[in-house]
């Protein structure tokens, strides 16, 4: 395939690959989905084994194993995956939720978000935004946001009023991997 452009749903029982999908409602990919270009969809999209894709734009939720971008993941709702988000920028929508790792240069998490764990060069977290480890090398935290867990960095930490931090955050020569 070259580029599908729905309104609706679409539906592939095994693997797809091709340039770019732009759907309006469903994609449901039995295996794997690999895309030369970006992946748009409005509502849900649900792949059986890894993602890839230059660009993934979600409105909706996004669920697969592992889900890769050459550039930008940016999700509305919520993230599933077992492995985990791998991409250069990654942004969570307001009130949005990630559920495994995000691994990003640049991550944006929104207003009232929850995330898992997220591996980043410079990350925002916006106002009460809630993370349960945070492994950076800048980090910024608006104010009422949460850190359950570790919170480690080897650059710059900027905490506003108002953060809840468990644990004291580390100043680190080097993240985990």
């Amino acid at each position: 395939m070259k580029k599908i452009d729905v309104g609706g749903t679409v539906e592939i029982t095994g693997s797809g690959e091709g340039e770019e999908i732009d759907v309006g409602g469903k994609v449901d990919i039995g295996e794997t989905l690999k895309l030369s270009g970006d992946l748009d969809v409005g509502g849900k999209v649900k792949v059986g084994e890894q993602l890839s894709a230059e660009s993934i734009s979600v409105g909706g939720s996004l669920y697969s194993k592992k889900a890769i971008a050459e550039n930008r993941v940016e999700v509305g709702g919520s993230i599933t995956t077992n492995e985990g988000v791998d991409a250069r920028f990654a942004e969570i929508g307001k009130h949005g939720e990630v559920r495994g790792p995000i691994r990003a240069e640049r991550v944006i998490v929104g207003k009232d978000a929850y995330v898992e764990s997220i591996y980043g060069k410079d990350i925002v977290l916006r106002s009460g935004a809630y993370a349960e480890n945070i492994y950076g090398e800048n980090i910024t935290l608006e104010p009422h946001c949460h850190v359950n867990g570790e919170l480690q960095y080897t650059g710059e930490l900027r905490i506003s009023e108002k953060v809840t931090l468990n644990k004291t955050p580390q100043k680190v020569d080097a993240l985990p991997p």
